[in-house]
């Protein structure tokens, strides 16, 4: 049957390649579908309208008293540049985004196909178009989707034997490039450098070195030495030395629920990158044995890639779960590189060491079935409640008595647990039950069918892979709290502008909440408070007022002062309940909402005062 249905297959001569299409296929649906109906958020808020004013002139990226530009300035300008060449809003910007994630895709697909080959390049498509979670991230107009195209087509330029030199040194460049859309991609520079030295030669070597470094020299150039302080920001040795900082202060809280906390970051960023991480583990247990590399470019591809892989995951890792300033960021931290790993299994693929030694495999079959609690574990807030409600069999010393309680009860008197360990345990509980359950299912299969074929390790990694492609809707599924039934760009648009005549030209706007900015970008010759469009992301209580505005941030002394100024404030829905006493203190008045009623969350609808005051 095994041998009929590769017979079948055989005959469709480019079923990989047609694979690959649909894939892409799928991706570009999912994502315009994304990006007509996901919410803003604060970051694509930020992107969109700093981005636009930088583009247009009306103020730079790192001016005094300015906008914070707390990221590299291409990350806004690129934004900002669409908008420009067509119109402000989210449509435009957004539809891009689509495009990028596409080329990103296609780009990936030749990467893996040159190094892993034709079958290997399909799965890794379908792995990251059947990712919906990952998409979602990618249809925003957002930095990471600006990064993972970037990045992957510097692979595509670089990675492989017999590269041109010219597309090679383009690659450098474009590395260097990739420092100015986002600083944390730095550490890409010099493993790339270093990886074309090893393996393209001194002479390209140096080219590149030369083409790299002029782009980040001329880049720091045109904003220095403002753009100093992103890096002042980034290392804690110089925020101690130029700030007067301690370098703890960015140690993290010790706090249990903080931790815990960070324990869920991790297991949602192990749901949406299951496919990836399982690439990495299988890498790492089947790391090729010095003979039976296919060839030495397979080998310092393999070694650059690893290696990158690990820098880049343990510091955006460290990032968002090792700090307290975001701690449930680790999800969309990963997305700036998270083809990396299957690109790393593409290179290393047709050289794997399929008899891996007994201690990678002992823990091997350790690891998985965690990763499976870990993914279960990461849904509780869904399922939690639910599992611990089920009934089960009243129990009194060790004997099933008549009737039935629910499962939580009987935890709470048996082990005196609480409601909400119970609701988070419950799920980790089962995954880890199911995991063991498929290890011995797939153990099974294997001894009854493949024994003696290939090691049992590689057997149970490889087809963990190709179980986790197929389940990504499941795994990596939407949270939906941030989706709506209309189509979210025509709406923003349609209430810019009304509140485009509604409100005068030459008006100052209050904001607060991370929607706030979004009807900004349709309205014309307005006044706003550029620390705003961060919200409280930028706001430093405690420090003094001038220091913080030059800047960029903004504390309570600059809020009271903009409240007493401003004719306009646009409210968000869940900051609304806070503005009681200061809407009857500066007497202002509802003239509109938007208000999506059932066809959004409720938390997105804004609301327009007015101040009567003045």
């Amino acid at each position: 049957m095994r041998n009929q249905i590769k017979k079948t297959l055989s005959k469709i001569k480019y079923l990989p390649e047609i694979l690959a299409a649909a894939g892409i296929g799928i991706y570009l649906a999912q994502a315009i579908i994304y990006a007509m109906h996901q919410l803003p958020n604060l970051d694509e808020g930020a992107y969109l309208f700093k981005g636009y004013q930088f583009a247009t002139g009306n103020y730079q990226p790192f001016q005094p008293y300015g906008f914070w530009t707390n990221k590299m300035y291409l990350s806004f300008l690129i934004w900002g540049w669409i908008q420009e060449v067509f119109s402000p809003g989210l449509l435009a910007p957004r539809l891009f985004a689509c495009l990028l994630g596409g080329i990103s895709l296609l780009g990936t697909w030749i990467v893996t196909r040159r190094l892993g080959g034709r079958w290997i390049a399909s799965l890794a498509v379908l792995a990251m178009a059947l990712n919906p979670g990952l998409i979602s991230i990618y249809s925003l107009a957002n930095s990471q989707v600006l990064v993972i195209c970037v990045l992957t087509w510097v692979f595509v330029l670089t990675l492989g034997a017999s590269r041109p030199a010219w597309q090679v040194i383009l690659g450098a460049i474009l590395s260097a490039v990739l420092v100015f859309i986002r600083e944390n991609m730095v550490f890409v520079v010099p493993l790339l450098l270093a990886y074309i030295f090893w393996h393209h030669g001194k002479k390209t070597g140096f080219l590149s070195l030369g083409g790299a470094f002029l782009i980040l020299i001329i880049g720091h150039l045109i904003y220095w030495p403002e753009i100093f302080y992103l890096w002042v920001r980034q290392i804690p040795l110089l925020s101690a030395i130029f700030n007067g900082n301690s370098a703890s202060t960015s140690n993290p809280s010790s706090d249990p629920a903080a931790n815990l906390i960070r324990v869920h970051s991790l297991a949602v960023a192990l749901r949406h990158y299951f496919v990836p991480l399982l690439c990495l583990l299988a890498v790492t247990v089947f790391w090729p044995r010095k003979k039976d590399w296919k060839s030495p470019g397979q080998l310092k591809a393999s070694w650059f890639l690893l290696v990158t892989y690990l820098i880049l995951l343990v510091s955006h890792l460290w990032a968002s779960i090792g700090n307290d300033y975001c701690i449930y960021c680790s999800t969309t931290y990963l997305a700036f590189f998270s083809n990396l790993g299957l690109i790393l299994f593409a290179a290393c693929y047709d050289s794997l060491n399929q008899q891996p030694h007994k201690i990678p495999g002992l823990l091997t079959i350790v690891v998985i079935p965690g990763l499976i609690s870990a993914v279960w574990y990461s849904w509780f807030e869904r399922i939690g409640t639910g599992l611990i409600n089920i009934y089960v069999p009243r129990v009194r010393e060790g004997k099933i008595q008549p009737g039935s309680v629910h499962l939580w009860a009987f935890l709470k008197n048996k082990f005196n647990l609480d409601l909400e360990v119970s609701r988070q345990l419950i799920p980790a509980l089962l995954g880890l039950v199911a995991g063991i359950l498929l290890l011995a299912v797939l153990y099974y299969i294997y001894r009854r069918f493949l024994r003696n074929k290939q090691g049992f390790i590689y057997f149970y990694i490889s087809t963990m892979i190709v179980c986790g492609i197929i389940c990504s809707p499941l795994i990596a599924s939407l949270e939906k709290d941030n989706y709506c039934v209309i189509n979210v760009p025509k709406k923003y648009e349609a209430f810019g502008k009304q509140l485009d005549e509604v409100i005068p030209a030459g008006s100052k706007i209050y904001l607060d909440g991370r929607l706030a900015a979004i009807p900004l970008l349709y309205l014309s010759d307005v006044t706003f408070y550029p620390p705003q469009i961060n919200g409280e992301n930028s706001f430093k209580p405690g420090a003094n007022s001038d220091e913080l505005l030059k800047i960029g941030l903004w504390n309570e002394e600059l809020a009271n002062i903009w409240r007493k100024d401003a004719d306009y404030f646009i409210i968000e829905a869940d900051r609304i309940k806070y503005w009681r006493d200061l809407r009857e203190k500066l007497n202002l008045v509802e003239i509109t909402s938007i208000s999506n009623s059932t066809a959004c969350p409720s938390l997105s609808d804004l609301y327009i005062l007015r101040s009567e005051g003045k």
